[in-house]
């Protein structure tokens, strides 16, 4: 017997299948990190090949062929890492280039906008769940959390659980910053959504979208939280809100991070409240843009300038107990530029430019464009996250690197839809 919407509860169950493995993660002796990448592959592996059999759509050719050329430059490298370990393609191939191809098999499944929206409606339901245990940590510490939401066991032996004297909230992921960029990358799908007249649904989504924001919060990710601020206030101009509910909304929120910043039980001689902690010296933008992005960036400008192999910096080799790099891998671009050389970093990052390029200048006069302006804007702001800072935004197989991949295949379906609006 067919279930009805099969092709709805495997797309949704992808996208929640990260949650649902750092969750798992939690359970498993000695906290292993292939568990998600692992685990997460194998429910990407069997989406893609059930959208194969689900859907004849073709996506359009130039998205499609920009995709196939990362895939093209990721499997030449992934080939190279044979030399290392007879394992290690198979491993690279799974937790790299499958997810790439959600982009297709994103817009084979969604068939209707209510797909797409009961989609959203799933995956936003993880932001307000996760708010209890924000504000435990942030009140009491995580201490008070119960094991399965406080920080994996490695972190704590490291004292990373602890940033300028603050406790990192984690929740159900492994580090506060998987946690940001995974809510971040919820918080881009439920915006975009946002945008259409949603009704009575429109306050569980504003609901979802406050909770990421606190959760973003209490992870201490500056990054992550300026880059939430920046859609919301996109959104909000998209939207046309009026004015004084934006200025009351604003003043609302600034008082709650005041209160919070003033309140928190500080252990850090060095610092007294969080904001002390957002403009010390150390973690200051121009600082981490030449001591980060640039220093780190040209020592494998110099190193590596034709690549190594896929793996060779990432959690593909930890796996398997292969030696990592003796110098630290920080950003996206660093990382592009150690495994695939200068040619991956120009042919991967000029690929994702014009696929964004293309969804937009096609968008012009689509009944629907404020939604597509929204989804990239999201993705400008995960490249963004990835490519100077956070490494962890599009590796690991975590929620954040497969919105980033599905964000094409959305669009596409959206330019393909002429007056696909449909009443909640």
């Amino acid at each position: 017997m067919r279930i009805k919407q099969l092709h709805l509860y495997v797309l949704s169950f992808c996208l929640l299948s990260p949650t649902l493995f750092d969750l798992i993660r939690k359970f498993i002796p000695d906290q292993p990190n292939y568990i998600v990448a692992v685990g997460t592959s194998i429910i990407i592996t069997a989406t893609l090949l059930f959208s194969l059999r689900f859907s004849r759509k073709k996506m359009p050719s130039t998205t499609k062929n920009l995709l196939f050329i990362i895939l093209g430059l990721f499997l030449f490298y992934a080939l190279l890492s044979l030399f290392i370990s007879p394992f290690l393609p198979v491993l690279v191939i799974l937790s790299r280039l499958c997810p790439i191809l959600l982009a297709i098999a994103t817009f084979k499944l969604i068939q209707s906008i209510d797909d797409l929206k009961s989609m959203i409606y799933t995956v936003s339901v993880i932001p307000i769940l996760l708010v209890p245990s924000a504000i435990i940590s942030m009140i009491l510490g995580n201490d008070a959390l119960p094991f399965f939401l406080k920080p994996v066991e490695r972190i704590y032996n490291i004292g990373g659980n602890i940033r300028a004297g603050f406790d990192i909230c984690s929740s159900v992921y492994a580090t506060g910053a998987i946690m940001s960029i995974s809510v971040l990358g919820i918080s881009i799908l439920t915006l975009s959504l946002l945008l259409s007249k949603a009704g009575k649904a429109k306050k569980y989504l504003l609901l979802s979208v406050m909770s990421s924001a606190l959760l973003i919060f209490a992870s201490t990710r500056r990054g992550a939280l300026i880059e939430f601020a920046c859609l919301i206030c996109l959104n909000m101009i998209c939207n046309k809100v009026n004015i004084k509910n934006l200025i009351a909304a604003i003043s609302c929120l600034l008082i709650l991070l005041y209160i919070n910043d003033r309140s928190t039980a500080v252990e850090n001689e060095t610092f007294s409240k969080r904001s002390d902690f957002a403009s010390n010296s150390l973690t200051e933008l121009p600082n981490r843009i030449n001591d980060i992005f640039f220093g780190i960036g040209l020592y494998w400008c110099n190193k590596t300038p034709w690549g190594t192999y896929l793996g060779y910096g990432e959690r593909e080799a930890q796996m398997l107990h292969i030696p990592m790099p003796d110098f630290p891998i920080e950003t996206g671009a660093s990382q592009l530029i150690s495994e695939t050389g200068m040619p991956g970093l120009i042919i991967w990052t000029s690929s994702i430019v014009f696929i964004m390029f293309s969804i937009c200048r096609r968008s012009r006069d689509h009944p629907e464009r404020k939604v597509i302006i929204m989804l990239l804007a999201g993705e400008i702001c995960l490249f963004i996250q990835y490519f100077f800072k956070e490494i962890a935004t599009l590796n690991g197989l975590y929620t954040s690197e497969l919105v980033f991949w599905m964000i094409p295949g959305i669009c596409e379906f959206l330019l393909g839809k002429t007056a696909y609006r449909v009443a909640m």
